[in-house]
Parts: structure tokens; C-alpha cells; sequence
């Protein structure tokens, strides 16, 4: 009935463009620009009796969970032409690109859902958190000019790389960007963005890119798209560059951890709003997900694992996890000790519930050896992000 499609035809761009503004609202005069930053050769296509009637894009990113960086599928601008809407079309088109995942390789998926129904059907389960923080200027209180601030005049990655890849290291849930989604943190055709670094120019502790934002002149919101910072001097620095606006600016709003380590630098942590999204994971290939994540490096230990996947068969089946020197490998077969659905290995997986959580979740099941076993194994920060995709 449905077809999946992985090349898509150049005279096909309007109609795709049309079916996600049904779908999605996104601009007619947005879609240069979205089609750039995903690539075309990443749309994939869904068609009845030959007429496309949906769509996806697929971002083919990394994503860091425990000190490594796992090849990780961005799902993101799924749509389905409004006629065609629960008719399984979507779920189709879900399928299909799960399929296509595991047979490139890509042992991990992500997204984030507008609706969380269709996605838990082929697997996915919530994974990490985007937390959106606001913090009126009066209330940072930190005054620290030791550190150069250096404005970055052009829109490229390079110098804020090194850094991302620190942070990344240091928690869970980080995306390794891809150039498309560099694009959308350093670059917006409707307004200026911001972006600067801290400390040496060559080696810099920190970071931040922002926009202006305002519903008249003035009081401004600075809106941070990124920021990070390596060492307690950076930290101050930022804090104080940012401070630093309150002559034309209110508040400031940024996207960190929820138990955000910046806000220990500031005089309050008073907010103005405070506002959650969770981000999915789907374990697309269990054995590669499982030994390309890292491990706390000082724990060692197995654990014995019973996996059941109805969308990828290939997935069920009893395995067991050892881990020694922060590096997992991963061996079929074992007692099948803690025993789960694809969708619950995801939080898992990226630690977001502790496994005694999942447990009480009905999550996982399993020993109570296992269930310790698990909690030292996937210990490590709570996983989250700062952009959406």
C-alpha cells in the first residue's frame, strides 16, 4: 500500500515542502533554508499509487553517551499529508527507516516527538531533556573581567569544536553536529546571532552564541543558542559578559542540564521560567549501541540481558554486556538477568532513569543483583541537550 522511498526526485522539492507545512506549519520561505541544513540526499519519502504523501529527514550525526561518541540517526520533520493520517502511513514510514538505519550501521536513533504515541509503537522511549532557563540579569551578580571576550565574526564550527567536544566527554545526551545543525546554531536569516569565545583566542575556556530577542525595542532577552564553560574563570567571565546587557536587556534564556552547573557561579538561581522537553531514543542495534557507548572507567562487571524488538527481530534475543576499562563488548547468549523491551534499554541506555526507577517503571525487570549490577554500569550525568532538531 505504502512505499518507502530513499532517493527523492529534484521536482518532488515543492510538494515535500507543501506536505510539512500541512504538517508542521514550517514557512513556504523557510524551506531553502531546511532543505540546506538536512540535505536533500537525507529526505526520505513515503508514496501511495506513486503520489509522495510524506516524509522525513535524517540528520546522520553522533551522539555522546558516556565519554564516546555513538553514530546516532537525528530523525526529524516527519509528516504525513492530512488525508493519509491513521492509516498507518506514518508508522510505514517509521519502519522502514529503522530499517534502513540497521543496515547502514547506525546503531542509535533520536528524536524529538510532537507526539509520543507513534514513536513508543516502533520503539522509541524518552531518553534525556532539553531545559529551557531563565534568569533575569539582576540576579547574576557576578563580576569577573580577568578572561579577553573575542567576538567570531564569521558562522563556521572550528573554533567553537574543541569545546563542544570537552562538554560532550563530560556528560550524556550531546550531539556531535553535523554541518546542518551547526547551521542552525550559528547562523538565522531573520536575525543577527551573536558568538563569541572566552579566554585566549588560540585556546578558549568558554563560549556563548545568542540573539537579540524583544517584542518592542526594548527590554532585550538574550536568547543563547550555546554556551559552555571549561573552567571556574570562564564561568565567571560568561556570567559577567552577560551581565553586562542589563543596561538594554531583562533576562537571559538558555538551554542546559537541569541541575545546570553554571547557575552555582551566579548571586540567585531565582527563574523566571523554567520549561522541559524530552528528547527519544530508539536502540536501533543493541550489540552496537551497547559496545560503541562508554562506561565509568572504574567500574567493571557483566550483565546479562533479555531484549524483546516486534519492529526489529533482529534485536531479540539474550546478551550479555562486559565491561572493563570504560568499553563494553558484547556477546549473545547469558542467563537473560534483567529483562526488557527495545523501548526500555533506551533510558537505559542513556541513563536517564536509574534502573531502580525503571524497575518501579515496569520498565525492566529483572534480580535485584541485576538491577545493581545496571546501576553501576550506566552511573554517569543526566543526559540532555541544548538544541532542538
Amino acid at each position: 500500500m505504502f512505499e518507502y522511498q530513499i532517493a527523492l526526485q529534484e521536482d518532488e522539492a515543492t510538494r515535500f515542502r507543501d506536505v510539512l507545512f500541512q504538517t508542521l506549519n514550517i514557512p513556504h520561505e523557510r524551506w531553502d533554508e531546511v532543505r540546506e541544513n538536512i540535505g536533500w540526499e537525507n529526505l526520505r519519502g513515503l508514496r501511495h499509487d506513486g503520489r509522495l504523501i510524506g516524509g522525513m529527514g535524517l540528520h546522520q550525526a553522533g551522539q555522546w553517551f558516556g565519554g564516546r561518541c555513538v553514530p546516532c540517526c537525528c530523525v526529524t520533520l516527519v509528516g504525513i499529508a492530512p488525508e493519509y493520517r491513521r492509516k498507518g502511513a506514518a508508522r510505514t514510514l517509521m519502519t522502514a527507516s529503522l530499517r534502513e538505519l540497521r543496515e547502514t550501521g547506525i546503531p542509535i536513533a533520536s528524536l524529538y516527538a510532537s507526539t509520543q504515541a507513534l514513536y513508543r509503537a516502533v520503539g522509541f522511549e524518552q531518553a534525556g531533556t532539553r531545559n529551557q532557563h531563565e534568569l533575569p540579569m539582576s540576579m547574576i551578580g557576578v563580576e569577573s573581567r580577568e578572561l579577553d571576550v573575542h567576538e567570531v565574526d564569521e558562522p563556521v564550527a572550528e573554533p567553537f569544536q574543541d569545546l563542544c567536544t570537552q562538554r560532550a566527554r563530560l556528560t550524556n545526551g550531546n550531539l556531535e553536529r553535523t554541518a546542518g545543525l551547526w547551521n542552525r546554531v550559528l547562523k538565522d536569516p531573520k536575525a543577527p546571532v551573536h558568538r563569541y569565545l572566552i579566554g585566549d583566542r588560540e585556546r578558549p575556556e568558554g563560549f556563548v552564541v545568542f540573539t537579540q530577542e524583544c517584542e518592542q525595542r526594548f527590554p532585550l532577552t538574550l536568547s543563547i543558542r550555546d554556551m559552555w564553560a571549561a573552567s571556574p574563570a570562564a564561568g565567571r567571565r560568561l556570567w559577567t559578559f552577560l551581565a553586562d546587557h542589563a543596561s538594554v536587556g531583562e533576562k537571559v534564556r538558555w538551554f542546559g542540564p537541569a541541575n545546570d552547573p553554571l547557575l552555582g557561579l551566579t548571586a540567585e538561581c531565582k527563574f523566571t521560567d523554567v520549561q522541559v522537553l524530552r528528547w527519544l531514543v530508539r536502540i536501533v542495534d543493541v550489540k552496537q549501541a551497547l559496545e560503541q557507548r562508554g562506561y565509568p572507567p572504574a567500574v567493571s562487571g557483566e550483565l546479562h540481558l533479555s531484549i524483546q524488538d516486534d519492529v526489529l527481530p533482529e534485536n531479540e534475543g539474550r546478551y550479555v554486556l562486559e565491561v572493563a576499562d570504560g568499553r563494553g563488548t558484547v556477546r549473545e547468549g547469558g542467563r537473560g538477568d534483567l529483562a526488557c523491551h527495545v523501548r526500555g534499554l533506551a533510558p537505559l541506555f542513556a541513563g536517564f532513569f536509574p534502573p531502580q526507577t525503571l524497575a518501579g517503571m515496569g520498565w525492566i525487570e529483572g534480580t535485584a543483583e541485576a538491577v545493581q549490577a545496571a546501576t553501576a554500569l550506566f552511573a554517569g550525568p543526566e543526559p540532555w541537550m541544548p538544541e532542538i532538531f
